[in-house]
């Protein structure tokens, strides 16, 4: 009797073993999604992906007005105080990921940063030794930085292509011995390794969004044949905006401050015109003369407003100050926006919002009927790749002030 109790108890202990195996193996993976970035047109890039993805979420960005965080989703959790790149963001980061992987039994991180800051996953999944199936990057375009770097290195007329070799060697070599010897990336610094964002796309579990894939040119055929064979994703910010659900829309305006920014733009009388600033040696000393013009141009078709460069404020940045620039503005009736509002989300809502301005990234991402002027000397003399999308006739009826 005895022994027929404890085989029973014996096949009983067998049948919970093997069901636990079989939970185990069947146990969905976590998707875990790590947001880090510092630029403007990343950062926007992130706060579309945050809101139409619902996986548990950690947040750093640097631009500490983007995003209003008492509207964040419940599954989003600011990871390291909101300002200046520190070391203690990348430590912040490592620590959550060790937490988060004591917490479940099976994870995948997805990683989001802008590209020149391509170091930032190498120290944080390699720094943990995460293996390359535990984890996926998507680089977000910091905007022409992208393709001004990459027209520099890649068309300069030197070995272009022992160039990407040596990059992507460095990439490997970093990625290999991150781990071992952390001192051989500066964590003090944020963009010390941009020149391996390219070679990047190249890995399995790497994405590169940009806005204009083919404007990464080079003059020789093996480099354009690596872009072209590289993991690059062509999306504009306002295309992603528009698939959003009407929900999803107004999670990412609540966000964005979208309706404190709207109360500039109640007036119903006409349509609204923005004109977009730069720095102060940016200008090349004839702002006033050229917002004249443009102002006597449209005053009669639309209300017109400035917005300024996040940190040249005409309200509050000392040089501008001096020169009167707020007085000069008003005197033309013209509307000062708060400088650090990311414009875009007007541009995104309101597609009878018009805007013109200093050649910046901005433009890259606004749809072509939108854009009404540009302050430079001609489409030629734009920034890059500006000046080679409207010569491709982008920005066909677009004006030039200068």
């Amino acid at each position: 009797m005895k022994n027929k109790i404890y085989k029973i108890f014996s096949l009983f202990l067998l049948i919970i073993s093997a069901l636990s195996l079989n939970a185990g193996c069947n146990e969905k993976t976590r998707e875990v999604n790590i947001y880090l970035t510092m630029g403007t047109l990343p950062t926007m890039y992130a706060g579309l992906e945050l809101i139409n993805n619902n996986n548990e979420s950690y947040l750093w960005y640097s631009r500490e007005s983007t995003f209003n965080t008492n509207y964040l989703p419940s599954y989003v959790e600011v990871l390291s105080k909101i300002g200046d790149y520190n070391k203690n963001v990348i430590t912040a980061a490592k620590n959550k990921i060790k937490s988060v992987k004591e917490k479940y039994k099976k994870v995948h991180f997805n990683f989001y940063t802008d590209d020149l800051r391509v170091q930032f996953f190498i120290q944080i999944a390699k720094g943990l030794n995460l293996k390359d199936e535990e984890y996926s990057v998507t680089l977000f375009s910091d905007g022409t930085a992208t393709y001004n770097y990459f027209n520099t290195m890649y068309n300069s007329g030197g070995d272009t292509v022992k160039l990407w070799y040596d990059n992507m060697a460095r990439l490997y070599y970093l990625m290999d011995n991150y781990s071992i010897d952390n001192s051989i990336i500066d964590i003090n610094q944020n963009m010390n390794e941009f020149a391996l964002m390219y070679n990047a796309a190249e890995l399995d579990n790497v994405k590169y969004i940009l806005a204009f894939k083919n404007e990464l040119k080079s003059d020789s055929e093996i480099i354009s044949e690596k872009i072209k064979q590289g993991n690059f994703e062509e999306k504009k910010v306002f295309e992603l905006y528009d698939k959003l659900s009407k929900k999803k829309k107004e999670q990412l305006k609540l966000l964005l401050d979208y309706e404190e920014i709207n109360e500039y733009f109640e007036k119903k009388d006409k349509p609204y015109l923005i004109i977009t600033g730069t720095s102060l040696s940016g200008e090349n000393g004839n702002f006033e003369e050229i917002v004249t013009k443009i102002n006597n141009d449209y005053k009669n078709k639309y209300n017109i407003v400035f917005k300024p460069h996040p940190e040249w404020s005409p309200k509050t940045n000392p040089q501008l100050i001096a020169l009167n620039r707020e007085s000069f503005l008003n005197d033309l009736n013209i509307e000062i926006l708060p400088a650090h509002f990311p414009i875009e989300i007007l541009t995104f809502e309101n597609k009878n919002v018009k805007i013109g301005g200093y050649p910046s990234s901005l433009y890259m991402n606004t749809r072509n009927e939108q854009v009404e002027f540009f302050i430079a000397e001609s489409g030629n003399g734009m920034v890059y790749p500006l000046n080679s999308i409207y010569e491709k006739g982008y920005f066909n009826k677009a004006k030039f002030y200068n």
